[in-house]
């Protein structure tokens, strides 16, 4: 048994959620959404791990090592607050996985994904509830004000359209800075100056360390090198 699986074993609770809730990788936190709300006795989480979806594209290693630390400190951190936490690794792909886990459990809700990609796979899940997600700010309006008619589609257009509806980085109705975009001067190449900082580190604690193994095992045709102690894996380093 991997050091993770153990350490979940662990800590997961035994009781039978009320609720399932379906976490993709970039929705981990309890601060927005049914997880905020909810009491943990309450609530389950259902988190998946996609090697497929790792295998789809070239992605650097410290990514993919960035996205399954996360993950898996997430998971360990809401079974010790009391959220059951059923994690899976797809087989063969996220749909099939989630189709079966909500045939055995009843169905599964989830706030919709900001990757086009996710929300066309789960598109395929039936009884697979679908709310809105509770940390956007901008809306489908917004894009379609900023774009127009059709091309050329720029996202200084877009950022105009919403700092202007929400007053963000305004000043008595003009931009903070005298101009909405600093494109031109943000393609400048950098000479050094001001100085990098320095980069902070972490200790990798052993999930981290496993994750490492893995990703340099299963994914060892990918670009880049890995190295831990730059990943911030779990909250605590996250907030350092």
């Amino acid at each position: 048994m991997s050091e993770f699986a153990k350490q979940l074993k662990k800590l997961n609770p035994v009781h039978e959620p009320a609720a399932w809730i379906y976490v993709p990788y970039d929705q981990l936190t309890d601060r927005l959404g049914p997880l905020s709300r909810c009491q943990p006795s309450d609530i389950g989480i259902v988190m998946v791990e996609t090697p497929q979806k790792a295998d789809r594209r070239p992605y650097h290693k410290q990514k993919l090592a960035m996205i399954l630390a996360n993950m898996r400190h997430f998971a360990l951190e809401q079974a010790k607050r009391g959220v059951r936490v059923a994690y899976l690794v797809a087989e063969p792909d996220l749909a099939a996985t989630l189709s079966r886990f909500i045939a055995a459990h009843g169905p599964v809700s989830v706030m919709e994904p900001a990757e086009h990609e996710l929300r066309a796979e789960l598109a395929e899940v039936a009884n697979l509830k679908v709310i809105p997600h509770e940390g956007w700010l901008t809306t489908t309006d917004d894009f379609r004000k900023a774009a127009g008619k059709g091309p050329p589609w720029r996202m200084d257009a877009f950022y105009r359209q919403v700092r202007k509806r929400t007053n963000i980085l305004m000043d008595q109705g003009k931009p903070v800075g005298g101009k909405y975009s600093f494109d031109a001067e943000n393609r400048k190449p950098w000479k050094g100056d001001p100085p990098a900082p320095t980069l902070p580190t972490f200790e990798p604690d052993a999930v981290t360390r496993e994750v490492g193994e893995l990703v340099e095992r299963q994914f060892a045709n990918h670009p880049g090198r890995l190295d831990l102690s730059t990943l911030p894996a779990t909250r605590d380093d996250a907030n350092t």
